[in-house]
């Protein structure tokens, strides 16, 4: 579980990954709808100690947490050929 203690405090685990972020809008308004796209390479679920999940928190503008998708690492390992 997540708690902050401040909403101008940053909340910091894990590692750092590269990623790339695009979004339909600047700012999706409550009762609106708009797309986030989130791409990261295959080597972002990766670390010294092996395979990691991923985890992407959106949050609002006045710091609380929206939203929170697991991104497990298996969705990029290479299939075999049968």
């Amino acid at each position: 579980m997540l708690s902050r203690q401040s909403a101008e405090e940053p909340v910091r685990t894990g590692e750092k990954k590269e990623f790339a972020l695009r979004t339909s809008r600047d700012e999706i308004q409550p009762g609106e709808s708009g797309y986030i796209a989130v791409v990261a390479d295959k080597s972002a679920f990766t670390s010294k100690d092996g395979p990691v999940h991923l985890v992407l928190e959106l949050f609002r503008h006045d710091g609380l947490q929206q939203a929170v998708v697991l991104l497990d690492h298996r969705i990029v390992e290479e299939k075999g050929t049968h």
